[in-house]
């Protein structure tokens, strides 16, 4: 990095200090008022133009000011022009010198000329230095990543909870659905069970709300009608168990009207005889939920006091409370 942008860097960093008693349009005056008086007028123009949707000659200029200059361009044309035989008008196009290490793939293929380490880069091909930082980016993040997962267990706070989760996950009550082969019949009556000990949470709360309301909305119908047919129960044992939750607040004949229908259709008895398959959980997630409706994902639908209501009744203690 040049003498003349640390100098820059360091007037940045001596304002920025100042935000405590100045407000963000005084700190921009003052640092063009700075760099003016250490005759960086340069910067000073950078700070003050519109930006990227100005397009005059001194804005343009100012924004590229790390290109090399006419003068050693010519210096090195005819080196320019073996390297980078792909550009017609070298004059024209601007050149960018940046480590030879960060456009190793340009190295590799010779469309770069190289003096001193430097990397003449043209600019239709500096794409390949931004891939170049995202990628060594994108390792540091995931390096960081590994880090704060390694504390976070480490952490009294989240392993209390870590512990809790692997408490309340009992294998065995676990109904295992693989493609079509069900392993075992799963009867109505066991239903209040498994909801209690291997239903997720966005079913449990469903079955919860049907029990206590003996209705559900149409969104959430489909993600617990289809649930169920995932989980083995068969149609006639399905039309069985929604009759008998609706028709505690309707008629049978309403229910065989507005219901029967649609729960056929989902298992593919009716319409177009499609084979309709459980929610996934991205699904889920992505779905419209209203004030009166219980379908969707509690993690991101619900209130966080009605959220922690929900987990404290599965057994989770909340936040270790």
């Amino acid at each position: 990095m040049s003498e003349t942008r640390l100098k820059v860097l360091a007037l940045v960093e001596r304002i920025h200090l100042r935000k405590s008693t100045m407000s963000i349009s005084q700190r921009r005056a003052a640092l063009v008022e700075e760099l003016r008086k250490e005759e960086m007028n340069e910067f000073a123009r950078l700070i003050s133009s519109p930006g990227c949707k100005s397009h005059t000659s001194t804005d343009i200029r100012t924004r590229k000011r790390d290109h090399i200059s006419q003068d050693e361009k010519m210096d090195i044309k005819g080196y320019l022009k073996t390297c980078s035989p792909q550009i017609s008008d070298i004059d024209s196009t601007q050149f960018y010198k940046v480590p030879f290490s960060n456009v190793i793939s340009l190295v590799k293929k010779r469309k770069v000329f190289i003096m001193h380490g430097e990397a003449f880069v043209p600019a239709e091909e500096m794409v390949y230095l931004f891939v170049s930082y995202f990628r060594r980016i994108l390792i540091s993040g995931f390096e960081f990543a590994r880090e704060a997962r390694a504390k976070l267990y480490n952490d009294e706070r989240f392993t209390h909870i870590f512990a809790n989760l692997e408490n309340s996950i009992h294998m065995e009550n676990t109904v295992l659905v693989h493609e079509r082969d069900i392993q075992e019949y799963i009867s109505l009556n066991r239903l209040d069970e498994l909801s209690e000990t291997s239903y997720p949470l966005c079913m449990q709360v469903l079955h919860k709300a049907l029990r206590k309301t003996h209705h559900l909305t149409h969104g959430g119908r489909i993600q617990y009608g289809l649930f169920l047919k995932g989980i083995g129960i068969p149609l006639s044992d399905a039309m069985d168990f929604w009759k008998n939750e609706f028709t505690k607040i309707m008629d049978e004949a309403a229910f065989n009207k507005e219901h029967s229908y649609q729960i056929r259709f989902a298992f593919g008895w009716e319409g177009s005889r499609r084979d309709y398959q459980p929610y996934a959980c991205v699904k889920i997630v992505q779905s419209i939920v209203g004030p009166r409706d219980y379908h969707g994902c509690p993690f991101k639908h619900m209130l966080h006091n009605v959220l922690e209501e929900e987990l404290v009744d599965c057994g989770f203690n909340a936040l270790g409370k």
